[in-house]
C-alpha cells in the first residue's frame, strides 16, 4: 500500500522508510510491534475504506487513527458491553480548543500501553484486568444532556471543549473484586495527554471531572 500513497518519481522508494519513521516519531501512526502483532490481530479496526487507515512497512503494519471512521460503532459496542454493568463514568476537559491531531496522538500513545479491541477515530474499547475500559474523545457541544449537566458552568457555553469520556464497565461478578492491582486507566490517560501536548500544545489544560 506504500508504494501508492507514496508514488515515485516525487517519494523514490529509498525515502518510503525515512518517511514512515518520521510519523512515527511525530505520533502520526502507530508501528505494531512483533511480539504484539497477534493481540492486535484479534482487534476490530472500524475503517474508513475511502482513506488510507492502515499499510505495512516489509513484514510491519502500521494503523493511522486520524484515518478511522469518525462514525461511531455503537451496535458493536453494545453487543461487546451488553452483559456488563458501568461501574465508573469520568469526563475529562481539554481547554481551550483541541485540534482532532491532538486526538490522534493520544491514541498512538495508548496504544503502546495498551491493546484496543474496537477501535476508530475518536475512541477504543480495551480491557484492563477485569474491566471494559470504553474511551471517546467529544466535543463538547455533542455531548449528551446528562453530560452537559456535569459540567462546572464555566464550561456550559464552552462548545470548542474537547471531552475526554472514560466509562469502566465489569460483569455484576466481578464488583467486589479488588482493583489495587490494576493499571490506573486514568491517570495512564492524563500521562498520555502531557506527553503528547507537552511539547506542541504547553498551553493547553485537562481537568478531572467526578
Amino acid at each position: 500500500v506504500v508504494e501508492h500513497c507514496w508514488r515515485p518519481p516525487q517519494f523514490p522508494k529509498l525515502l518510503h522508510k525515512h518517511l514512515f519513521q518520521i510519523l512515527e516519531d511525530v505520533g502520526a501512526l502507530f508501528s505494531i510491534p512483533e511480539e504484539r502483532k497477534e493481540m492486535f490481530g484479534n482487534c476490530q479496526y472500524v475503517l474508513n475504506r475511502n482513506r488510507l487507515s492502515s499499510f505495512s512497512k516489509s513484514d510491519a503494519v502500521a494503523l493511522v487513527p486520524c484515518n478511522f471512521t469518525t462514525k461511531r460503532p455503537s451496535e458493536t459496542l453494545q453487543e461487546k458491553l451488553e452483559k456488563t454493568i458501568c461501574v465508573r463514568s469520568v469526563l475529562s476537559v481539554i481547554e481551550p480548543f483541541a485540534p482532532s491531531a491532538l486526538v490522534s496522538r493520544i491514541m498512538v500513545c495508548l496504544f503502546k500501553e495498551i491493546n484496543p479491541l474496537i477501535v476508530w477515530r475518536d475512541g477504543c474499547l480495551f480491557v484492563c484486568g477485569h474491566k471494559y475500559i470504553l474511551l471517546e474523545f467529544i466535543h463538547a457541544k455533542d455531548l449528551d444532556s446528562n453530560d452537559r449537566e456535569s459540567l462546572p458552568s464555566s464550561f456550559e457555553d464552552n462548545f470548542t471543549c474537547m471531552i475526554i469520556k472514560t466509562k469502566q464497565f465489569c460483569s455484576s461478578e466481578q464488583l467486589t473484586v479488588d482493583d489495587s492491582d490494576e493499571t490506573n486507566v486514568q491517570q495512564l490517560i492524563e500521562d498520555c495527554f502531557l506527553k503528547v501536548t507537552f511539547s506542541y500544545y504547553n498551553n493547553l489544560k485537562l481537568s478531572r471531572l467526578e
